[in-house]
């Protein structure tokens, strides 16, 4: 049995589709930083959600860790969702593209 939660994805939403993480978490995350970067006086740096559109968790060439691997190579799952080399590095050239690293 699915836990609650999961129950209530609405139908023609599936996690494989990707809409849902990106409709209720990285839209709004992206939002919600970009303006705490803005209040704060920082500068946001964009395009990045763009950048890895396609090359996300299950993308045959994805720049994400997925949290099998982060296991297999660490014991755990903590380095799981986060960019890999190639995604870190597509960060940084946003980051000096920006003039915010360099």
């Amino acid at each position: 049995m699915l836990p609650r939660r999961a129950r209530a994805i609405p139908p023609r939403r599936t996690l494989g589709t990707g809409r849902l993480g990106y409709e209720h978490v990285l839209s709004p995350l992206n939002g919600a930083v970009g303006r705490a970067t803005r209040a704060d006086g920082w500068r946001f740096v964009g395009g990045i959600a763009a950048a890895f559109r396609d090359h996300g968790l299950c993308a045959t060439e994805s720049w994400i860790v997925t949290p099998e691997q982060s296991f297999l190579r660490q014991g755990n799952v903590r380095d799981g969702w986060h960019a890999n080399g190639t995604g870190r590095a597509v960060l940084a050239d946003a980051l000096v593209a920006a003039g915010s690293l360099g």
